[in-house]
């Protein structure tokens, strides 16, 4: 079970959905719109398509993948590192870098 993701009154073993997420740290969200909305403020170009591992670590917080789609931060943002994880139907994972606003590009 994903830690963090039951809301009051839910027993602990309660299966939900969520989608897999990470700025700084991962986290699960149960509301993606939050997650895919500042994933849209802060990507622009795409800059690399690349085919997952054949091998990797699948496991009931991390759903496998096989794509991942790197995007370039756009110039306004405070944020590297923004990226979709793929299969070929579904977004099972988002990415949006982490750096505070101090570390603005120029």
């Amino acid at each position: 079970m994903c830690p963090n993701v039951q809301a009051s009154g839910e027993a602990v073993d309660s299966e939900v959905a969520v989608l897999p997420a990470a700025a700084c740290e991962t986290y699960w969200a149960r509301d993606p719109r939050p997650v895919l909305e500042s994933f849209v403020e802060h990507a622009g170009r795409p800059y690399a398509v690349v085919q997952a591992p054949r091998t990797q670590v699948v496991t009931t917080h991390w759903a496998a993948i096989q794509y991942i789609v790197v995007f370039e931060s756009r110039s306004d943002s405070f944020v590297d590192g923004v990226a979709l994880y793929l299969t070929d139907t579904s977004i099972v994972a988002v990415q949006v870098g982490c750096n505070t606003p101090t570390g603005r590009r120029q």
